[in-house]
């Protein structure tokens, strides 16, 4: 040790070795070598770190640049490369920082050929390590004091299309941002942002007429340069230059070919484009020459991919997004340039779905300015136009069954997104409204041989606009007002409902899209019913027609229940009949029931017990596991709209939850299906909406409690447990005592899955505490409850094999293991998982019953749970369980409570030692983490 510690004092005396260009390489094959191992890479990587730091990187850093023959070979091409990129970077940032340069500093020349080289080696491969020394050049000239900007300009188009052409190109691309370094001191950082302010213009009109570089390099560069322009002199000189020409045929031709290269041309292009609309939002008199050249180009553009409309569309939309301000006042005067614009946008909204989005936001912005400026009916043909473009593009093509499916998620998602911006474009008045209601209901009446999606659109058009037709329909109102934009979407739905044979059945989709446009009308389809005055009213005889539109409209939905929500073969696969996630069919007989479950429930409910019986049908097959038109969830959909329709009546709550019990019986195969449980889940559902019958809902449950006790033992135990839960609940205190018994009995049978049944007590507790049941039977249940299953938890863990039997063989061993924390959890007397999850789950049963109505924790309760809590602490676990631990550790507000937890521990666990008790409280308060600092 000594000689280990005169070696290391010596070692700190000694200076570290001289960096050489050897060393250097070295760690550069450390580093990026093909053959290094992850030690060597680390090694090499601190190396070069400290090599960017010392004192001769600048000179090392020239030397090797100029020097590369001589050891490029040696390294091989991929070394060669990450070295040249590395040692141009460590110029670039002291050129950056002349305060870090020690000895001479490079001059403007010497990086200008340097970087020069560097670009003509091996072909253009090291074109990044170019452009960084370029980077730097520009720090060398900003340093340097005066700006050569001209000079610069002068040498750029006298070498254009040479390596130094390219070097200096990129030199004058970075230089305004490096005019702003706060590597400069404020005066003359000022100094040298003026300056590029300045020369802003003149370098745009170079960079207009430059030939035989870069397009990339070029667009790149005007942006840079646009940014530091006068706002008002650059946009009048782009509006006569062939640089904005060049950035749309760019961004256009780049986009349609999806090379690389092509990619970083349309990005450079986008970015000058969007620089220059920035500039020229803030420039309104040098607007009317760059219009004109949008339009030309617009005009003779001939996009023919998706990509090449898609840029220029963004454009347009982004130009008119940017000048709607200037344009849509109130003392504009009218330009025929911004109206032509406009018309573009138009037009763009036609290219296809990938055009169309990305004119959504203009059309938006433009619609809520005009409506700022109170200029809405002005601009109202406009909107028209463009609403009838973007409903034009969202019409199912032909062929599109075979697109992509991300192509066809693509269309499905421009279709929701255009259906939230034409409720805006389209209730901004009741003129604008009308007028469209009107159109779209005329083409949704299109006769049944027109092709299916040309009547599909318009309901899905008319969907969008719900909201304002329905608003102001009370529900129950004898005055309420039907206008006639109201009616006329009234007498739509009810015709196409009526002819719903020859109507709707030409295409899934059809029918889909119908039952979504007319669950959102349900208030309106049920006016007849509610307010046939005002439907008379406003109508005469033809009411009488009117209110036989609800009744169709449910006879569709319940028709539709045998169409499956999915397909998997091709052309129905594309179109799942889906309302946001759930069956189409299912969600409209859910707004039916939440908006006229009263008149459903109503007289001898005819529609309601045709829907029941649809819906045990169901039940019953998705229970035997065999195939249906609809999943699991869109079944519980239907439970939860019958459930609504029933709480009105307990005849009719007592009938449903029979049929959700029925179908719990007997099966035809011994194999469970995984849906099995579905009865299980309604059965919940309907006795929680419906608890305010209590006769009814008991009367159905002691009926069937034989069903539920063998559907207990068999089916899933976290679906039974959860669906006890529910139950447990919204139960009728009548049923309390039987399902206690059945939870009890069916956590002694069901060993294996003991930890879901601590949720029914959980339910109980807290249905206690609820005054709305108007019971007092739980809270005597519950603490017999939690006894009845701390013994049988206890029992579990109490024998010779089980935990305490291991606790014990631990104590009377007289060895003592100590255990890493990577071998806890296989060690032979570690807390095993599933002990653990069962002491947990009796925890967090023991923490509630103990807040929620502590006198149900009696004596016997408690030491049943501190023996398994203090066994539990016993044994090693690589974490303790923090639930046993909030438990134990808890601070209970009940004095009795308080009072039997010490007897319990008192007796039961240190008998006649008062002072250890304490001690163990103290103790597991410092497990818990809720020791005070003071102890």
């Amino acid at each position: 040790q000594g000689c280990r510690h005169v070696s290391t004092l010596g070692s700190r005396n000694m200076s570290p070795p001289k960096w050489t260009v050897e060393r250097l390489l070295q760690a550069a094959t450390g580093l990026y070598g093909p053959s290094s191992d992850a030690g060597e890479r680390r090694r090499a990587d601190r190396e070069l770190s400290s090599f960017q730091n010392c004192d001769l990187a600048v000179s090392l850093s020239m030397q090797l640049l100029e020097d590369a023959a001589g050891w490029t070979a040696a390294t091989g091409p991929a070394v060669a490369q990450a070295l040249t990129h590395l040692l141009a970077q460590t110029l670039q940032k002291r050129l950056h920082r002349p305060a870090s340069l020690k000895g001479r500093a490079p001059s403007a020349d010497e990086v200008l050929r340097l970087a020069e080289a560097v670009l003509e080696r091996d072909f253009g491969r090291h074109a990044a390590a170019s452009e960084t020394l370029a980077r730097g050049l520009s720090a060398v000239w900003v340093h340097g004091g005066a700006l050569p900007i001209d000079q610069a300009l002068g040498a750029l188009v006298a070498s254009r299309g040479s390596a130094q052409g390219a070097v200096l190109l990129a030199a004058l691309a970075s230089l305004p941002e490096e005019a702003g370094s706060k590597e400069l001191k404020a005066e003359h950082r000022a100094q040298a942002v003026r300056a590029v302010s300045i020369a802003a213009v003149r370098v745009l009109g170079v960079l207009a007429d430059l030939q035989d570089v870069s397009t990339e390099k070029r667009l790149l560069a005007a942006a840079a340069w646009l940014r530091a322009a006068d706002a008002s002199e650059a946009v009048t000189l782009l509006g006569n230059s062939a640089l904005v020409p060049l950035a749309l045929q760019s961004a256009a031709a780049s986009s349609s070919e999806g090379e690389s290269g092509d990619s970083a041309i349309a990005d450079a292009a986008g970015e000058f484009l969007d620089v220059l609309l920035k500039q020229s939002g803030s420039s309104p008199t040098a607007l009317a020459p760059l219009i004109d050249v949008t339009l030309g180009l617009l005009a003779a553009a001939r996009p023919t991919s998706k990509e090449a409309k898609r840029a220029l569309a963004r454009f347009v939309a982004d130009a008119v997004e940017a000048w709607n301000w200037l344009f849509v006042s109130a003392s504009a005067p009218a330009a025929a340039q911004w109206e032509h614009l406009l018309e573009a946008l138009v037009a763009c909204s036609t290219w296809g779905v990938e055009s169309a989005v990305v004119t959504l936001r203009a059309w938006l912005s433009l619609h809520t300015s005009a409506q700022k400026a109170g200029l809405s009916a002005k601009y109202a043909p406009v909107f028209v136009s463009a609403v009838r473009a973007l409903r034009m593009t969202s019409r199912y093509p032909e062929g599109y069954e075979g697109w992509m499916l991300q192509a066809q998620d693509d269309f499905r998602e421009f279709r929701d997104e255009l259906r939230d911006s034409l409720r805006k474009l389209c209730c901004g008045s009741a003129e604008v409204l009308g007028a469209f209601v009107s159109e779209v209901c005329g083409e949704a009446l299109a006769p049944a041989d027109a092709p299916w999606s040309s009547r599909e659109e318009p309901l899905h058009a008319l969907s969008a606009v719900a909201g304002a037709i329905c608003q102001g329909l009370a529900a129950e109102s004898e005055e309420a007002h039907v206008g006639e934009t109201a009616l006329v979407a009234l007498r739509t739905l009810a015709a196409i409902g009526a002819q719903a044979a020859t109507s709707l059945l030409g295409h899934r989709q059809l029918m889909c899209t119908f039952l979504v446009c007319a669950s959102v009308y349900v208030p309106l389809l049920a006016t007849p019913h509610r307010s046939p005055k005002a439907v008379a009213l406003a109508v005469g005889d033809e009411g009488h027609g009117l209110d036989a539109a609800l009744v169709n409209v449910l006879l569709v939905a319940r028709f539709s229940l045998a169409v499956p929500q999915e397909c998997t073969e091709r052309p129905d696969a594309a179109f799942p009949f889906r309302a946001k996630q759930d069956h189409a069919g299912a969600v409209c007989i859910l707004k039916f029931c939440m908006t006229c479950g009263l008149e459903l429930a109503a007289g001898s409910a005819e529609v309601f017990h045709a829907l029941r019986a649809d819906h045990a049908a169901l039940l019953q097959a998705i229970a035997q596991g065999a195939p249906t038109s609809l999943p699991g969830p869109a079944v519980l959909v239907i439970t939860q709209a019958l459930a609504l329709v029933a709480a009105y009546s307990p005849a009719l709550s007592h009938d449903l939850l029979t049929d959700c019990l029925a179908a719990l019986g007997p099966r035809s195969t011994t194999e469970l299906p995984a849906t099995a449980v579905m009865p299980l889940a309604s059965m919940a559902e309907v006795v929680r909406r419906c608890k305010r019958h209590t006769d009814a809902i008991g009367s159905a449950l002691e009926t069937h409690w034989g069903v539920l006790a063998e559907a207990c033992c068999s089916l899933d135990p976290a679906a039974v447990a959860k669906a006890l839960a529910a139950v447990a609940e919204a139960a009728p205190p009548q049923t309390l005592e039987a399902l206690s018994r059945l939870v009890a009995s069916t956590f002694e049978r069901r060993r294996e899955a003991r930890v879901a049944f601590f949720d029914p007590v959980v339910a109980l507790v807290h249905r206690s505490r609820s005054s709305s049941l108007g019971d007092s039977g739980a809270a005597p249940l519950v603490g017999e409850l939690f006894v009845g299953l701390g013994r049988l938890a206890w029992l579990e863990i109490s024998g010779l094999d089980g935990l305490a039997g291991r606790r014990l063989q631990l104590l009377n061993s007289n060895e003592i293991r100590l255990y890493c924390d990577a071998s806890v959890a296989s060690a032979p007397d570690a807390l095993h998982a599933q002990e653990r999850a069962l002491l947990e789950a009796w925890a967090r049963c023991a923490l509630e019953v103990g807040k929620q109505a502590p006198g149900c924790l009696g004596q016997e309760a408690l030491r049943l749970f501190l023996r398994a809590a203090t066994t539990a602490l016993s044994v090693p676990h690589a974490e303790a369980p923090p639930r046993l631990l909030a438990a134990l550790s808890h601070t209970w507000e009940d004095t009795p409570l308080r009072a039997r937890w010490s007897a319990a521990l008192d007796e039961d666990l240190l008998p006649q030692r008062p002072i250890a008790s304490s001690l163990l409280r103290s103790l597991l308060k410092a497990l818990a983490g809720q020791m005070p600092a003071t102890c």
